[in-house]
Order: C-alpha cells, then sequence, then structure tokens
C-alpha cells in the first residue's frame, strides 16, 4: 500500500517490538471509545477526545464503536485510509498550481505526500529534515522573497501617505485648516517612516516576520 512517511512500517514495527502499545479507553463528555497507539511518557488527553462527535452512534456503526475488538489488519487498513486521503490532499496542491508557492519544508512534504520522495529523497534523508528547521526556512529565497516584498509593500504605503499629505497641501478650500491638522507635521512623520522603511536596518528588523506575498508587488 501507498506509505511515503513509513508511518504503517514504523508503527507496526514499534507495536510488534513492545515500543509502543495498542490502548483502548472511554472519553469523556460524551462518553466515546478511543483507539490509540501509546508511546512511553505520551500524555494523551483521553477526555476530549469524547467531544469530537457528541452523538457517535449515529455515525458510526456499534462495530465500528468498539475498537479494542479490531484486529491488527483491520487497524493497519485504517492507517491505509489515513494515508490515502492525506495523497489525495497533497495531489491537489500539483493539480491547482498551488505548490510552487508553498515555503520550502511544505513543498517538500507535499511532494512525499503525493509521489513518495522528494527528489529520489525520503522524509528520513538529513538534507531533507533540515530544511524543517528555522535557520533552514530563514536562509532560504522563498522567505528572503517574502521580506523584499514586505519592504515594497511598506515602502509604497508610505509613498501614498506623502503624496496624499503634500496634494491636501495645496487644496485651495483647505489653507485654512493646515494648522490645525498639522499637515506640515504629517508630511514630515511620513517622509520619516519612509526613510525607515527603506533602510537596511528595517530589512533586517524584519526577519522573524511572516514578511508579505510578492504577488503583492
Amino acid at each position: 500500500a501507498f506509505d511515503p512517511l513509513k508511518l504503517r512500517e514504523e508503527v507496526f514495527n514499534d507495536l510488534r517490538a513492545g515500543k509502543a502499545k495498542l490502548v483502548c479507553k472511554v472519553g469523556l463528555s460524551p462518553p466515546a471509545k478511543v483507539l490509540a497507539v501509546v508511546y512511553p511518557d505520551t500524555k494523551i488527553p483521553w477526555e476530549l477526545f469524547g467531544r469530537i462527535f457528541s452523538a457517535a452512534d449515529t455515525l458510526f456503526s456499534e462495530d465500528m464503536l468498539r475498537p479494542e475488538l479490531q484486529s491488527m489488519d483491520d487497524f493497519i487498513d485504517g492507517l491505509d485510509n489515513i494515508i490515502g486521503t492525506q495523497r489525495s490532499v497533497a495531489l491537489n496542491y500539483f493539480l491547482d498550481g498551488s505548490i510552487e508557492v508553498a515555503c520550502p519544508p511544505l513543498k517538500v512534504l507535499l511532494h512525499i505526500m503525493a509521489y513518495g520522495n522528494y527528489q529520489g529523497k525520503t522524509i528520513t534523508d538529513p538534507e531533507i529534515r533540515r530544511l524543517f528547521t528555522r535557520e533552514a526556512l530563514v536562509e532560504s529565497s522563498w522567505y528572503q522573497a517574502r521580506l523584499d516584498a514586505k519592504v515594497k509593500v511598506d515602502q509604497a504605503l508610505w509613498r501614498r501617505h506623502v503624496d496624499y499629505l503634500e496634494g491636501f497641501l495645496m487644496k485651495p478650500n483647505y489653507q485654512g485648516q493646515l494648522k490645525r491638522l498639522r499637515i506640515q507635521d504629517r508630511i514630515h512623520e511620513a517622509k520619516a517612516t519612509l526613510e525607515q522603511v527603506s533602510s537596511a536596518a528595517y530589512r533586517a528588523s524584519l526577519v522573524g516576520m511572516v514578511g508579505a506575498d510578492p504577488e503583492l508587488v
């Protein structure tokens, strides 16, 4: 069966080796039976699982509501269904072209979910796993482009503010209101902010922020 992340194999091997165990408990509010693979030192909020469905018996048969009677084959079949669904979801990103704007780690993950590998590498490859670190994301051209876009968006915004205020300054009908509205002060402040967002220091201060979509500029 299609299992690019080796989820089924890893879980099955852990269960067989005793590294994990299959546990069935009854969640509260309202009660619902939950089957889970539990690893040592893992905290599971059993009390919350009952809140997934307020009336589970209207959606599932009696057999489905008794997972403790489920065989290992049925459990693995359930994992196959999950993996198949993940693959279908991932393929949608390729069909509509949105894969091209995904951040590097998400782009890699979607490739692996859809096709089982990314440029011949799997999810266990050290080079792939490094992409999921903050350092790799910040260094990526995808992220740098978002910061550059943010600078351009802010520059355009404050240029519009300056242009509007300078245009307002020339309107004859408002000449008597310029002092009250502090137009000259506002122009000075807007130009100062424009200079600030155009500086290298401002660009550097954006590191760690989400930036802006390059399609906006």
